[in-house]
């Protein structure tokens, strides 16, 4: 069994993440993505997307863990290619109006 967690995000504000997110990667580029499952390269841009937009789906339908882990794997490879910084990926997840504080990071 796994360990429950206290504070969870509302469907809308994981799904304002995933937007967040997406937005970040887009912007980034200076052009939208076109979303489309692409298991030989997980890591392209066109399967990042597409993975934020199933990670939606799966928050919705209760599988919050998987959609966690999917937008977690989105936000790492964005990292890792420095296509956002750790704190614009951080500001992502907050939840609209809250003030960012790092000290609490």
């Amino acid at each position: 069994m796994g360990a429950e967690v206290s504070e969870s995000m509302t469907p809308e504000q994981f799904g304002g993440a995933c937007i967040a997110t997406r937005t970040l990667l887009e912007s980034h580029l200076g052009r939208a993505i076109a979303a489309g499952r692409d298991e030989a390269n997980p890591c392209s841009l066109r399967h990042l997307s597409w993975m934020l937009a199933r990670a939606t789906c799966f928050y919705i339908e209760e599988r919050k863990e998987k959609a966690n882990r999917w937008l977690g794997y989105v936000q790492g490879v964005m990292a890792a290619r420095d296509l956002a910084t750790l704190e614009e990926l951080k500001r992502a997840n907050m939840p609209p109006g809250e003030a960012y504080d790092a000290s609490k990071v």
